[in-house]
């Protein structure tokens, strides 16, 4: 392992050649692998969930969440109306799960998650003429 500044390098112990980003002595981490998951307490600042959940000596300083962010209120109203707008669709397949709500952001597919690849390959044929998912996010403005 190499020392950068006052911080042990997440990449350094994964490959062995420093190569992360690193700023005032702070190792910033992007990418975590299973096996380093203890490594938040060998580094002075660590961001975890796409830098929702912020710590620093291996103590949470910080936690954001989207739901924190949007409140209860517009949550259930973004999720109605996502849910609303995909039962319109009038596209081939649908199955299973919708929307997955993670802390940092909802993973809205329109066909469902549950479906199979043959199924996921028909609805890509049908959303290249279509253009489901490049709309989509075009009636959110609105």
């Amino acid at each position: 392992m190499r020392a950068v500044g006052s911080s042990w390098c997440v990449l350094c112990l994964a490959k062995g050649a420093c190569s992360s980003v690193c700023l005032w002595k702070t190792c910033i981490i992007a990418v975590l692998t299973p096996h380093l998951v203890a490594v938040k307490d060998e580094v002075d600042f660590f961001f975890a969930e796409n830098g929702l959940v912020a710590y620093k000596e291996g103590k949470i300083i910080a936690i954001e969440s989207l739901k924190t962010w949007l409140g209860e209120d517009k949550l259930k109203q973004l999720l109605n109306f996502i849910l609303h707008y995909l039962a319109d669709l009038d596209i081939p397949i649908k199955r299973g799960t919708f929307i997955e709500f993670r802390n940092g952001m909802l993973n809205v597919s329109p066909i469902g998650r549950n479906c199979s690849q043959e199924e996921r390959d028909e609805f890509e044929r049908f959303d290249h003429e279509a253009g489901v998912r490049y709309s989509m996010p075009f009636c959110l403005l609105w």
